[in-house]
């Protein structure tokens, strides 16, 4: 065991308290304390507020708020479960599990308003096309939750409809509150990235905001892989090997599309060979990402057409082989 927790219980008259915190083995430190009080008529309930606390204390890399405010804003210990186990999903880019994890999580709490925003971004990234709804239903929800983060769900759900002016205003005045949100960083960087050249401005905008997010989390595969696209389309041989290795850990729906970028961009043939070879094995969403990257981002049209003919094959879903024909 990484951790052990360590705890006093304590009954006055007809109430308890009980205080608990986790302890990390390697380090000899505390990493999260968590007191909860209650009739002991309600112990049980009482038990389920403290656990969901002390999870929420145990926090991803840079996912610390988010995490702990998921922990108090619902009060289902398996929906907070079930959420967690979304958010790990996401980090490691399974976005079809993640979307089976947030999915059995606002079953569980049909109130959970952080449950229903990732959910939205899961099924963004897993190409589900089911990311209105969930938007929609976490600002309806934006009541239960402080004022930092309705601002962060309204700003969410005005760049969800489209408004992307309106939306980078909102997300830059967050930002001027909060500069290192990891959560607001992100979503500018998406708005920019896939906004801004529909107002006749460059995707470049965003490479600030994505390097930035790296500086605060070294392991944020989102936004390497948004960085490598912006390399590949500059022709930025070095950072876009940089941005390669450092997803080589991570799933291969990151791995692989930035491996095709890389592969196709520098004329590797043995690296190309060995790419296509692994896609045409891969879910339909990997080879989609890889074929959009090479084709749209290094700029290799001949190459995007040897991706796509791997999705037209008959096993393909008939939104595969459509989307590859497209292509």
């Amino acid at each position: 065991a990484k951790r052990f927790i360590m705890g006093d219980l304590v009954a006055i008259g007809e109430q308890v308290e009980m205080s608990a915190a986790t302890y990390d083995l390697d380090e000899a430190s505390v990493t999260g304390e968590v007191v909860v009080s209650a009739a002991q008529s309600e112990i049980l309930d009482a038990i389920d507020e403290l656990s969901a606390r002390l999870l929420g204390k145990l926090g991803l890399e840079g996912e610390g708020r988010v995490r702990q405010l998921a922990s108090v804003t619902t009060s289902s210990l398996p929906a907070l479960k079930a959420y967690l186990e979304g958010e790990r999903w996401i980090r490691a880019g399974d976005f079809p599990a993640a979307t089976v994890s947030l999915e059995e999580a606002v079953r569980l709490d049909t109130l959970f308003a952080l449950a229903y925003y990732r959910l939205s971004i899961a099924n963004e990234w897993g190409s589900t096309g089911l990311i209105y709804e969930p938007a929609k239903k976490a600002l309806s929800l934006a009541n239960r939750l402080p004022d930092r983060e309705r601002q962060l769900l309204t700003a969410f759900f005005v760049w969800r409809n489209g408004r992307v002016l309106e939306a980078e205003d909102r997300f830059r005045a967050y930002l001027g509150q909060y500069p290192n949100d990891v959560e607001a960083l992100w979503q500018l960087g998406e708005a920019l990235f896939h906004g801004a050249p529909t107002k006749g401005r460059s995707p470049a905008e965003s490479r600030d905001l994505f390097e930035k997010i790296l500086a605060l989390e070294p392991h944020n595969y989102p936004a390497a892989v948004h960085l490598a696209r912006l390399a590949a389309a500059d022709g930025r041989t070095d950072d876009l090997e940089k941005y390669h290795d450092l997803v080589t850990a991570a799933s291969d729906r990151f791995r692989l599309e930035v491996a095709a970028m890389l592969a196709f961009g520098t004329d590797n043939t043995s690296m190309q060979d060995s790419i296509v070879a692994e896609l045409s094995a891969a879910p339909s969403t990997t080879l989609m990402y890889a074929t959009q990257g090479v084709g749209l981002y290094s700029r290799r049209p001949e190459g995007a057409e040897r991706l796509a003919r791997l999705g037209v094959a008959s096993e393909r879903g008939s939104g595969m082989r459509s989307y590859e024909y497209s292509v």
